[in-house]
């Protein structure tokens, strides 16, 4: 006759691992909840404990202190009994020297508004992937955040635990096998030539150069509205493209790429002298990232009380020019579609990829093709126009046609 199996006994050891009684949660829950408490001694050879809500968090630790054991190198684990809250204000103080403001003050607000929310009551130690990805899918539900918002919170939180981890804190960051929401990227559809047109026409005149200037030279709306008159050459037809406007201060340029020249048509250098006499050049006092106090420019773009441009306004009164103008019920009406037109217009003159990479600013030619690839001529007839340009069919005759001698 088969013995009868002996269930696991509250405070009887198994494989390393003591079952507890978890006394809060057992009353609160009105029934038995077990904790599982690992012994073990820390790198001074003291006796100490760690316990966790589940058995497999309990194994993950016990087999994490055998094998540093067996390393000869031992954690202080109990740096990791820190909340993230705690941390999440510690990692933030701890990078804002080595992050531009603007980016910091991004980071601030998605570690305070979404990551502490899920995670921040939780002790860094405790954090497993399966928490991580609950919070992920929350950012993308409760919440209702795209997909690519998603993945650039969850940057920022992979960040956070990586730095716990470099810190010491925790053995290795809980941010692994978390499935990320799928970022479904539409075709752009750029203004028409015409439909910019009717843009310029129908914004008020303080921001018509701007409509342009974002068709004709492809610069993004931060670098448009951080744009001073000494950045403009008018002599030589170019403009020197080197910082933006960012949360109200002159910020350096989003990456190494995208500072860059871009030269001017005949078109905006008229533009730009209309402008100019309309609206000419006063110093404003700006702030500035990375110096302190404030600094004096000529922005090409002043608010009407004579500051630096509001983004918020600008966008504004742009949907306000596309409603009026006109435009196809398939066109967004934002101000960042010009920058594709800047893109479409240079495709259809058959302008080089790598030269639009240039002057667009982007990082690499394949963010470029993965953009506007489906602008470009890919049809079979391209290549056969192409070699037959090259190579006449009354060509004359090459080594090994008809006429060449037999060997």
């Amino acid at each position: 006759m088969a013995k009868k199996a002996v269930g696991w006994a509250v405070g009887t050891m198994r494989d390393g691992i003591r079952k507890t009684l978890n006394q809060t949660k057992t009353k609160a829950a009105g029934r038995e909840v077990y904790a599982y408490k690992v012994p073990y001694r820390d790198g001074d050879g003291k006796q100490t404990s760690q316990t966790w809500d589940t058995l497999t968090q309990a194994k993950e630790f016990r087999d994490l202190v055998r094998g540093q054991k067996n390393s000869g190198i031992l954690q202080d684990f109990k740096a990791g009994r820190i909340t993230v809250s705690a941390w999440g204000a510690e990692w933030l103080s701890t990078i804002k020297a080595t992050r531009r403001p603007s980016t910091h003050a991004t980071y601030r607000t998605w570690v305070n508004r979404y990551i502490l929310p899920e995670l921040g009551g939780m002790t860094l130690n405790a954090v497993t992937p399966h928490d991580v990805q609950r919070a992920v899918n929350a950012w993308a539900t409760r919440h209702g955040l795209s997909a690519w918002t998603v993945r650039l919170i969850y940057r920022a939180c992979k960040g956070l635990f990586q730095g716990a981890a470099d810190a010491g804190r925790i053995p290795a960051s809980p941010c692994r096998n978390v499935r990320l929401p799928e970022v479904h990227t539409s075709e752009v559809v750029p203004f028409t030539v015409a439909e910019v047109e009717a843009i310029a026409e129908e914004i008020t005149p303080r921001y018509r150069l701007l409509v342009v200037m974002g068709a004709c030279l492809g610069l993004r709306i931060g670098e448009l509205l951080g744009l001073t008159w000494d950045r403009i050459d008018l002599e030589a037809g170019t403009v020197s493209v080197d910082r933006q406007l960012q949360d109200g201060r002159l910020s350096p340029a989003k990456t190494r790429t995208s500072i860059r020249r871009v030269p001017l048509s005949q078109r905006v250098i008229t533009e730009l002298r209309t402008h100019r006499d309309l609206y000419p050049p006063q110093t404003v006092s700006a702030e500035q990232d990375g110096a302190p106090g404030r600094t004096e420019v000529e922005p090409v773009f002043r608010s009407p009380r004579g500051g630096m441009a509001n983004p918020a306004t600008v966008r504004y009164r742009f949907r306000k020019a596309c409603a009026a103008a006109g435009l196809r019920p398939e066109v967004p009406h934002k101000l960042h579609n010009l920058r594709h037109t800047f893109a479409s217009v240079c495709i259809e003159h058959n302008t080089s990829p790598k030269k639009i990479q240039t002057w667009m600013g982007h990082a690499s030619i394949s963010v470029t093709m993965d953009v506007y690839g489906h602008l470009m001529n890919s049809s079979d007839d391209s290549l056969r126009s192409a070699m037959d340009a090259a190579f006449a069919t009354d060509a004359p005759d090459t080594p090994g046609g008809p006429d060449a001698p037999a060997h």
